[in-house]
């Protein structure tokens, strides 16, 4: 029986581990700060109030058991305050690529490849502490970034940094927790900045790795994303912003 929640493709099962609690609990301050990086200072969310209000009640909410009232809070106040920031920036751009591996980085290039709840269909982790969670179902990155790092003389190319799909065509740097992309009939919703590790070193000059940190370098980073919507996805697709929308 199909227990998924409609509005969230929450499933019980996909956040009932202690690193799932533990990840919300550790994320829920970045995910405001990120949430009002935008908005004027004071800014009020409707429905959840000022930053200290919101972070509050979303860690509260995040040291219960049952974390499904946390991750539906979390999402709607991040559709809430990016729906409060106009979109001047391109909402519409193609998929580049579709990378995978039975483990570790690099991963390497498919053709047309299913997405599940859990992410595209073949790939597979070494680490199933730190990876594979529901929240890190997708890991999506940007060529246009690439392709910068790639001329400040990083040895980087797609799929290196494990990143599961990358597109072309979106400005990287409005990127936030919150928004939701279709790409054929997938539609996945940005969770986290994905957070660099060493394992990354070999894909840039000195070892660098922590160039693609979000905390560093805003709009570097490739971002996890969550599956509202499991579907099939090809190389060249339509990668549309769908979301922020107001919730």
């Amino acid at each position: 029986m199909d227990t998924r929640c409609d509005e969230c493709g929450y499933a019980r099962e996909d956040y009932r581990s202690a690193i799932d609690q533990k990840w919300l609990q550790s994320v829920i301050e970045t995910r405001v700060q990120l949430m009002f990086e935008d908005l004027s200072e004071g800014a009020v969310i409707v429905g959840f109030g000022d930053a200290d209000t919101l972070l509050t009640k979303l860690t509260r909410l995040a040291q219960v058991e049952d974390l499904h009232p946390a991750v539906h809070s979390t999402r709607a106040a991040a559709r809430a305050s990016a729906a409060m920031v106009p979109r001047p920036y391109a909402v519409s751009g193609r998929l580049a690529e579709i990378n995978v591996s039975l483990g570790g980085v690099p991963k390497q290039p498919v053709g047309e490849s299913g997405v599940s709840w859990r992410g595209v269909v073949g790939d597979k982790h070494h680490d199933m502490k730190n990876h594979g969670h529901a929240w890190q179902a997708l890991c999506i990155w940007s060529v246009d970034v690439l392709s910068a790092l790639q001329l400040e003389g990083h040895p980087i190319a797609s799929g290196n940094a494990g990143e599961n799909l990358t597109v072309r065509g979106l400005d990287w740097k409005r990127m936030r927790t919150g928004v939701r992309f279709q790409i054929a009939d997938v539609v996945c919703e940005l969770t986290a900045p994905a957070v660099p590790c060493n394992n990354n070193a070999p894909w840039f000059l000195d070892g660098n790795y922590k160039r693609m940190s979000h905390t560093l370098n805003p709009g570097w980073s490739r971002w996890y994303a969550s599956v509202l919507r499991p579907g099939t996805v090809r190389p060249g697709d339509d990668v549309r912003v769908v979301a922020p929308v107001s919730p």
